[in-house]
């Protein structure tokens, strides 16, 4: 039963965001006046959508780590103490796990650093697959992440870390220049048995992540 339409587009960032119609059941039924006031309707609401979706765009870059989509290490302890709080309020667990890529300088030294961020970034995508969404992955600088785990059961978060891909294809130019495999070491600590809060956890965890790393490097000498 719509015989006229008004309609005006909305655009954010040069690309069509969403559209505003008026429609009526009568023929030639607006105006230029109508027209005018719809375009000023239209430019108002377009420069309010502007500056939220900016907002946003430049809040999630803030808590965010630009190579790998995770969160940075600032939304990381902002969030940890959310989540103690509500530990202790309900008396849950939690894992904190660091993880620490091995011989990032010798694959930087070898391929170059190119290579080494997409290291980085095939560690950060598979992380991703292999948690849940209510986990927290965070990078903590350089080759080192977080992962926030809610559960208690270490042997079954032992069990998901042995299922990462370890792989890294690379291709510059159609024409692949890396086809290897990379290894990391990883620490677990559990609250609240070892550890009350965030920097007594991270250090528990970055000890053991420690003990790991070396018995790789000791096997890998003896290989």
């Amino acid at each position: 039963g719509i015989k006229s339409a008004l309609v005006a587009p909305i655009f954010y960032k040069g690309s069509l965001y969403g559209m505003m119609s008026i429609d009526s059941t009568k023929n030639h039924v607006f105006t230029q006046d109508d027209l005018a006031i719809m375009t000023f309707i239209r430019d108002n609401v377009q420069v309010a959508i502007s500056n939220q979706l900016t907002f946003l765009e430049r809040t999630n870059q803030a808590l965010t780590d630009n190579m790998t989509g995770l969160y940075n290490r600032h939304f990381l302890i902002e969030h940890f103490n959310t989540l103690l709080e509500r530990a202790k309020r309900y008396q849950e667990s939690f894992c904190v796990v660091v993880f620490d890529l091995d011989d990032l300088k010798v694959v930087n030294d070898r391929y170059g650093h190119l290579v080494g961020d997409q290291m980085i970034k095939a560690f950060a995508k598979t992380m991703i697959q292999y948690t849940r969404r209510s986990d927290i992955l965070a990078r903590y600088g350089g080759d080192e992440f977080v992962a926030i785990i809610l559960t208690d059961k270490v042997e079954e978060i032992r069990k998901k870390i042995a299922l990462l891909d370890r792989r890294l294809f690379y291709q510059v130019d159609g024409k692949t220049i890396v086809d290897t495999t990379y290894n990391f070491s990883y620490g677990i600590s559990v609250y609240p048995d070892d550890g009350q809060n965030y920097t007594q956890l991270i250090n528990v965890a970055d000890a053991r992540m420690y003990e790991v790393k070396l018995h790789n490097k000791a096997n890998k000498k003896k290989e």
